[in-house]
Parts: C-alpha cells; structure tokens; sequence
C-alpha cells in the first residue's frame, strides 16, 4: 500500500511540474548597463589618451565632462566615450584633462575632430543646478598630431569651452 501512495504522490507531483514550468518563463529581456562604460582593451584600441580644454564660460560657471566624441578620418566615423575631467568639476578660467581614455579603433588611426559633451552650473551654491548636456563645437586637430598612440594629449589653452 505504501508503495501505489508513493508512486501515485509521485506522479502527481511529476505531473504538476509538467503543466507548471513552461508557465515560469520570464519575458524579462535585461540589458547590460555599465556607467562608465567598460573600457576599450582591444588590440586596436589607443591607451590612455587625454584631452584638455579650458573653460571660458562667462559667469564663473564650472562644467562637468559626460564624454568625448572623437572622429576617425580614414572610416570617417564618430566614436564616442563617457569621460570625467581628472580633477573632478573644472573651474572657470582653467584648463582642465580628462582622465585618461582607451579609444577604441584608434590605435595608429588619425583622429582629426573631437567634441566634448559637459554640463556647467554657476557657482557652488546649493541651489545651483547643472544644466542639460551642451555639446562643445568641432574641435579640429592640427594634421601632426592627429595620429592617436599611447598617452597621447589633445587640445589644450586653444581648445575653449565658453558660450556656444
């Protein structure tokens, strides 16, 4: 007797994990979020690279690099990276670095454009608020120093993000 009540206990619960698992699959689809994004370390990515620019904006604003946009001449394509200044937010009148990026597909490639996405606040004031992103104008890089290689800087004093 204990034997049919197990097989029979058995068979319904075999049974009920039958109807039941194909009910269970989730039509959940996540999509991968990394903020920064997951550095570049693929063997045609170019190491380390840095651009600087000064802030002019008027009304002692400070700003706060997003990312950079970088245009590959030779596959005439934009690229872009998240990026913050290394130095944190950059004070008006400075001229502030990003930290140090790795472009992916710019290894030996000329990069002869670059745009800078910031936001800028007034003063620190705590009701001061940081405004929507501004994209910088087209930077242009100068023709001997648009081949990308490790450690490379772009831009400087030159390079101005003031009132667009």
């Amino acid at each position: 007797m204990k034997r049919i009540t197990f097989a029979v206990a058995t068979a319904l619960i075999l049974g009920a994990l039958t109807i039941a698992l194909p009910k269970l699959k989730s039509e959940v689809k996540a999509n991968p979020v990394a903020k920064p994004a997951a550095p570049q370390f693929g063997a045609d990515s170019c190491k380390n690279v840095k651009f600087q620019f000064k802030n002019t904006r008027s009304n002692s604003e400070i700003i706060r690099a997003q990312k950079i946009e970088y245009h590959l001449k030779e596959k005439d394509n934009w690229k872009t990276e998240l990026t913050n200044f290394s130095v944190g937010d950059c004070p008006n009148g400075s001229i502030c670095t990003t930290q140090g990026d790795n472009l992916a597909e710019a290894r030996g490639v000329e990069i002869d454009k670059v745009k800078l996405h910031y936001q800028f606040k007034t003063g620190n004031h705590p009701n001061a608020n940081w405004s929507d992103t501004v994209i910088s104008t087209i930077k242009t890089v100068p023709l001997s120093e648009q081949i990308c290689r490790e450690n490379k800087y772009y831009g400087g004093s030159e390079w101005k993000l003031g009132v667009q």
